[in-house]
């Protein structure tokens, strides 16, 4: 649609979890670099919604803040051949640590070893946010690109556990579900809760399906196979960014994985 040049390649790679096939994109971009020069990774599930800005300069990141709390994503990432050595450590390290998210590894890395990377902001909830990823369906005039997390919706459970550790599969599938509802649903929500009271069959609105009459919904991608209990808590947008937002006492896991990592030996910076 915006006229960049596109190369596709078909993996015949099977991962054997989640963070299998997080790690494995490290190499992916290494492999890309060394073959096209500066590219910007995206997700798989990622939408360019407007042109890439010619500012954008590689490094670049995805920034993010949720309350106190504050990290990298490499869901949005732009490296070049000047970053194949940091590549090189990122690989080795999430090697070293293969149950943790490789945009944890990344964090840890870019904190201890003082990398320097321009950042670009991520919004999560406010969909009145002028950021320039969405982290959602959802856009505005701002946007660039949409990083929405419907492709969750089959097994929630795996990308809980793998951002948030064991303790975090607390609640049941269809609460996971509402929550991915709330934080990618680019239309009007008081205009869904009005159809979903109504008794009458399913209605299509922004990629999701709604009926009020078997009090089941989902995104358009899954339905009907996968449709869920509209009424699962959380019931409101307000309750589920409250619950996201809210840090966990002692901190979070991302915060407590990081301090568990350390730089080998050899890694450190020598003052």
């Amino acid at each position: 649609m915006f006229g960049y040049p596109f190369h596709c390649r078909k993996l015949k790679h099977r991962f054997q979890n989640v963070i299998h096939a997080f790690d494995y994109k490290i190499g992916f971009i290494q492999d890309a670099i060394q073959t096209f020069g500066t590219v910007l990774w995206l997700d798989v599930e990622c939408r360019i919604i407007r042109d890439v800005p010619p500012t954008w300069s590689a490094p670049l990141i995805t920034d993010y803040r949720i309350g106190s709390q504050h990290g990298l994503s490499s869901g949005v990432l732009m490296l070049g051949e000047e970053q194949l050595p940091w590549l090189k450590v990122w690989k080795k390290y999430a090697g070293k640590y293969p149950k943790y998210p490789d945009d944890f590894i990344l964090d840890f890395l870019m904190h201890n070893l003082a990398w320097p990377i321009k950042t670009i902001e991520m919004s999560f909830y406010d969909q009145a946010s002028d950021a320039v990823v969405s982290r959602g369906e959802w856009s505005r005039p701002e946007t660039i690109i949409a990083h929405p997390s419907t492709n969750r919706w089959p097994d929630p459970s795996r990308y809980r556990r793998a951002f948030g550790g064991r303790r975090a599969i607390k609640s049941d599938r269809s609460r996971q579900r509402k929550h991915i509802f709330y934080r990618n649903y680019s239309g009007d929500f008081d205009e869904v809760d009005d159809i979903m009271r109504q008794a009458q069959g399913p209605v299509e609105m922004n990629e999701w399906v709604f009926d009020g009459l078997c009090g089941v919904y989902s995104p358009l991608a899954y339905w009907p196979k996968m449709a869920d209990n509209y009424f699962s808590k959380p019931r409101s947008l307000e309750a589920s960014a409250r619950a996201f937002f809210t840090r966990p006492k002692g901190g979070g896991y991302r915060d407590k994985v990081i301090k568990r990592m350390k730089l080998d030996k050899n890694d450190r910076i020598k003052s």
